[in-house]
């Protein structure tokens, strides 16, 4: 048996300059936090040859073909197991719509888990693109290459992404600006691919609005303290971007939380749903609480390992 435990993210700034079609023009850049929320994933063997998967839904099939969870389906082709197996995947949230790298942290999760499986050691920067190659070539899902990777990595981290492929990590200090963060549930899920989509088909019209989000996470990484602020100046542009990120309940959610005395907060994710971030000083955030009270708050903090086998037996 064997298990795995990999990270959630939270996304702070760049979201969006991640995008292969401007990442590989112009280079990205993403100040990215992985979260101790965790997919955790059981990969044993089973005593026929049938396939087993458990996650929201159990399906037990007799070839991979017949797998409806498209992740772990091709998991399981790009590693070359056909048959005998049970995966199970339990999450810490919710998965769907979450806007903090669930599917990101499932494939990465999977995939280390069956790799271990098989007694196959796998370096981070494999992983983390072979993940990637899933989502974004096997599945063409239009994703960005920051989740896949922070969930490998972990850490509060500022990624660049280089027009060759190459991936620049750069470690972001000093950590207690985590205690400055909060997040909520909207209470909405959400599917993020049609709004990526969309991001994607309008980076030309978008081009330099890309160009000062990159910056956003840039200034981020060189003065952490000014976050808060930059969190209001990244969400201000990632509308003009996606008019879809947000909606009538997100920008009441924004307008209570600024009330009460956040700096800065934003939707996480690609929007629309899932999780929404505000950035507090700590005297404030009993007041953000209060005004934000009928929304689930998701208490958290910092995960500094990325994904790891916890069991191996």
């Amino acid at each position: 048996m064997i298990i795995t435990k990999t990270p959630l993210r939270v996304s702070l700034l760049g979201g969006g300059t991640d995008l292969p079609a401007y990442a590989t023009q112009h280079g990205g850049a993403c100040l990215s936090m992985a979260i101790d929320k965790y997919i955790h994933v059981i990969v044993k063997p089973r005593f026929d040859d049938k396939i087993f998967v458990s996650y929201s839904q159990t399906e037990l099939v007799n070839e991979v073909d017949d797998i409806k969870h498209d992740l772990i389906r091709e998991c399981l082709k790009f590693t070359r197991i056909t048959s005998g197996i049970e995966i199970i995947t339990v999450g810490d949230i919710p998965g769907n719509g979450s806007g903090l790298g669930s599917s990101g942290a499932v494939t990465v999760g999977v995939l280390h888990a069956l790799y271990a499986y098989q007694g196959e050691l796998v370096t981070k920067p494999q992983l983390a693109g072979r993940a990637t190659e899933i989502e974004a070539m096997r599945l063409l899902r239009p994703i960005g290459l920051q989740d896949q990777t922070a969930s490998t990595y972990g850490g509060f981290n500022l990624y660049e992404f280089w027009y060759n492929g190459n991936i620049a990590i750069n470690q972001v200090g000093p950590k207690n600006i985590i205690d400055k963060l909060m997040l909520f549930y909207t209470g909405q899920a959400r599917i993020s691919s049609p709004i990526l989509q969309k991001q994607k088909e309008r980076i030309p019209q978008n081009i330099d609005n890309l160009h000062k989000i990159k910056e956003l996470a840039l200034e981020g990484f060189s003065d952490p303290s000014n976050i808060g602020v930059l969190l209001n100046d990244y969400w201000k542009l990632k509308k003009k971007i996606s008019p879809n990120a947000s909606n009538s309940h997100i920008h009441k959610m924004y307008t209570l939380a600024m009330g009460a005395g956040a700096t800065g907060a934003k939707i996480c994710g690609a929007g629309g749903g899932g999780y929404f971030l505000v950035w507090a000083e700590p005297d404030k955030q009993t007041a953000v609480r209060d005004a934000l009270k009928d929304y689930n708050e998701l208490i958290f903090g910092l995960d500094s390992k990325g994904t790891r086998v916890v069991y191996n037996a």
